[in-house]
């Protein structure tokens, strides 16, 4: 019964035109902190385009996103690739590298950054989970070394700003360094060891795939960060 009104609601949506410049709407996005650093401050011509739509970024919870996309709880998400079902529709949005940020005099990275140096140091870890690696970590594992995560904490710039008055290490996409790293101007070295490039895809539902008002804003969220 949900697929069936979903599939009428969304037929009855592709009949109508949007207007973004009249129309209002508001629409939710849920991505993880990161990516609401890169997006957000992209979205700011969207107040002279669409002055009626709202937008919301909530946090991503991955276990429930699906049922979130289908019930129109949410509209469209960002994250890595995921494992869902054939009725999420989904489009890759960007690769980036991994790079590792130190301050800009680190006394033990003057002449650049090999594995031993890298797992010499200790180093701040950015994510929203209460254990655990990250994707370096996996990385790391594979070789069957662990480096020293010495804090933990949930935002970028927070990290970003901890790397700038100490010796610890921070590692993270080429794109977030790149946007948290203006003013406090660290020195961006490369992974250690070649990884694959870290990739992000946006995700909607069947349901939404044809609402004239979702396909707008899936061309926005594409434009900001493709």
């Amino acid at each position: 019964i949900s697929s069936s009104l979903g599939n009428l609601e969304q037929l009855l949506r592709g009949a109508l035109q949007v207007d973004p410049a009249r129309d209002a709407r508001q629409f939710r996005i849920a991505l993880r902190d990161s990516q609401e650093l890169l997006l957000v401050p992209q979205l700011a011509q969207l107040q002279a385009q669409a002055p009626g739509v709202d937008i919301a970024t909530v946090r991503m919870e991955r276990r429930d996103l699906e049922e979130d996309l289908q019930s129109g709880e949410l509209d469209l998400a960002i994250d890595i690739a995921l494992p869902l079902s054939e009725q999420v529709q989904r489009q890759r949005l960007h690769a980036s590298s991994l790079v590792v940020l130190a301050r800009r005099d680190h006394p033990q990275l003057q002449d650049g950054l090999d594995l031993e140096q890298y797992l010499a140091q200790e180093h701040v870890q950015v994510t929203g989970r209460r254990r655990g690696g990250g994707y370096e970590d996996a990385a790391l594992l594979k070789l069957g070394k662990r480096r020293r995560v010495r804090v933990r904490c949930q935002q970028h710039a927070t990290a970003n700003e901890l790397v700038s008055r100490s010796e610890l290490l921070l590692t993270l996409s080429e794109r977030h360094a790149a946007q948290i790293n203006r003013h406090t101007h660290n020195r961006q070295l490369a992974f250690p060891i070649p990884v694959p490039s870290f990739e992000s895809y946006l995700y909607w539902h069947v349901n939404v795939d044809q609402d004239p008002g979702n396909r707008w804003l899936r061309e926005q969220v594409q434009a900001a960060l493709t």
